[in-house]
């Protein structure tokens, strides 16, 4: 995944499916069934899927259940 952080006041950075995955070291199919379980939120660009970093991170820490 590309190492984009945001800065202090500017907009959120946005990861894709795909950087999503990467960034939890899983497959794009569970990254998929954690957005429809809820467990993490995304924003829809037309057709584009797209995740806020902080969501992310913020699942990252608090672990998924096996």
């Amino acid at each position: 995944m590309s190492q984009v952080e945001p800065q202090s006041g500017s907009l959120c950075a946005l990861a894709t499916i795909a950087e999503a995955a990467t960034f939890l070291n899983v497959s794009r199919s569970l990254v998929y069934e954690l957005i429809q379980s809820g467990e993490l939120p995304v924003i829809k660009l037309r057709r584009c899927t797209r995740i806020k970093l902080e969501d992310l991170r913020a699942l990252a820490d608090r672990g998924t259940p096996e």
